[in-house]
């Protein structure tokens, strides 16, 4: 079964691409996040209802809710550098860290 035309979809307006992970798990772009976009009911937080195409056509019943975040705020990194081996504990200091949005949340370091 050819799943090229998997989207996700936002608000019923806005098709996106959608990458299936597992069997059960589908990666979706989210469109830009512009002042006029999403539904925004609670608190003022951007929120888009989704539903997922297989085939480009039909969509699910079923929608789940996605809300946009504001990327958090890094004001302190303790310690700053650490052996390339790895399994340094690092205490990030800053803000935005629980917002509504935000899940599996990962640092980086390059």
């Amino acid at each position: 079964m050819g799943f090229g035309k998997v989207k996700c979809i936002f608000n019923n307006t806005y098709y996106m691409n959608a990458t299936i992970l597992e069997e059960d798990i589908i990666k979706c772009d989210s469109p830009p996040l512009y002042s006029t976009l999403g539904d925004s009911e609670y608190s003022g937080v951007p929120w888009f209802n989704v539903s997922i195409t297989l085939n480009g056509r039909e969509m699910t019943e079923q929608r789940q809710r996605f809300t946009y975040y504001i990327d958090p705020t890094i004001k302190s990194i303790a310690p700053f550098l650490g052996p390339v081996r790895g399994n340094t504990t690092s205490i990030l200091r800053g803000e935005g860290f629980a917002q509504e949005g935000v899940c599996n949340m990962t640092v980086r370091y390059g």
